[in-house]
């Protein structure tokens, strides 16, 4: 049978994770991209695999969401310990429990309840004080969620490109437009729609962050209330995240800056006393019900992303899943829960 000519729109996570399951089932691939490869939302990301915090905090308005995490956390392990898999200390993978703080009755509430379902239930508490003394004199706990752990995204996605040029595929940068997103248009089999926030039926969502350099009375490892976290990496930790729907620039605003590091110093007060080394914002999408797109739209027209705070987390499988359909294999079932036709797709 000939190769598949698959050009693939977005080199974020999604879309190289698609890309190189491609590559090694013998497909010809072509990743093409506005600005430089993975320099986008995945670059912008913190990098966790919390599919037990996302449960405990996220609503979850599509039913398929809390297997699907699971699952994709089982996939990411499975794939660490193969031997097509990044090496653990290639990509900065860590599986030592992160750190939820309750910041709220109702948080507290949610973690104790999912500590009773499934493969969640693993929830301990742990002892607040240690960890934020604000926290533990209004009272409020503390929990080690000893399922979600976290990447290097940054590292992930050099490694990502490294794969895919190894394994033959090419990169080029170009602006697509909706209209040139046809096979015929691009002189190929398949069209891929990794594109992020400019998929059709995407919110943007824009998240502002930092990094700090190390520092005494900073988490050793991930640290997550509310909508803020501490993720210590190799040689920083990075501190987010604010966000905004419905903007799409890569601004940073200083007042976003000071007022992330001030909540943070809230409860780490040794924050304040940590250099900053960098600041960004980057655009995540997010589907109306918080749910990823992985499917047909059209003749050799296909969709993968959509997968707003959990894109580190989920790429894997997605792309992995994708790259079976695409190459006309028979994908797994669940993949039916995430066609982007249970929608009708409009742009916004």
């Amino acid at each position: 049978m000939p190769k598949l000519r698959v050009a693939i729109v977005g080199a974020g996570l999604a879309g190289l994770c698609t890309a190189r399951d491609l590559l090694r089932r013998g497909e010809d691939v072509i990743v093409i991209d506005r600005g430089d490869p993975g320099r986008g939302a995945s670059w912008a990301a913190a990098g966790m695999l919390a599919p037990t915090f996302e449960t405990a905090t996220e609503s979850m308005d599509h039913p398929a969401m809390f297997d699907l995490l699971f699952e994709a956390l089982d996939y990411w392990r499975g794939w660490q310990g193969s031997k097509v898999g990044p090496v653990r200390e290639t990509v900065g993978y860590r599986d030592d429990a992160l750190i939820a703080l309750a910041t709220t009755a109702g948080e507290a509430g949610a973690f104790e309840r999912l500590s009773k379902y499934g493969r969640a239930r693993a929830l301990t508490c742990v002892e607040t004080k240690m960890l934020a003394p604000r926290l533990a004199d209004d009272g409020l706990a503390a929990f080690a969620l000893p399922m979600d752990g976290q990447v290097d995204n940054r590292a992930l996605v050099t490694w990502l490109l490294s794969q895919i040029t190894a394994l033959g595929g090419h990169f080029e940068r170009a602006e697509m437009s909706d209209d040139a997103m046809t096979p015929h248009e691009m002189g190929c089999d398949v069209v891929v729609d990794a594109r992020g926030w400019r998929v059709p039926g995407m919110t943007p969502v824009k998240g502002t962050a930092m990094s700090l350099a190390p520092h005494a009375g900073l988490p050793d490892r991930v640290v997550r209330w509310g909508r803020n976290y501490l993720v210590p990496k190799s040689g920083r930790i990075v501190l987010g995240a604010h966000a905004m729907a419905g903007l799409t620039d890569t601004s940073v605003d200083r007042e976003i800056i000071e007022e992330l590091r001030d909540d943070a110093a809230d409860v780490f007060p040794a924050v304040r006393d940590a250099d900053i080394l960098e600041t960004w914002s980057g655009v995540r999408p997010r589907p109306r019900d918080g749910a990823p797109y992985v499917g047909w739209v059209g003749p050799g027209q296909y969709v993968v992303g959509g997968m707003y705070r959990d894109g580190v987390l989920l790429s894997p499988l997605l792309g992995r899943w994708a790259a079976t359909e695409i190459s006309g294999a028979d994908a797994p079932d669940q993949i039916t829960a995430f066609r982007p036709t249970r929608f009708t797709l409009t742009q916004g």
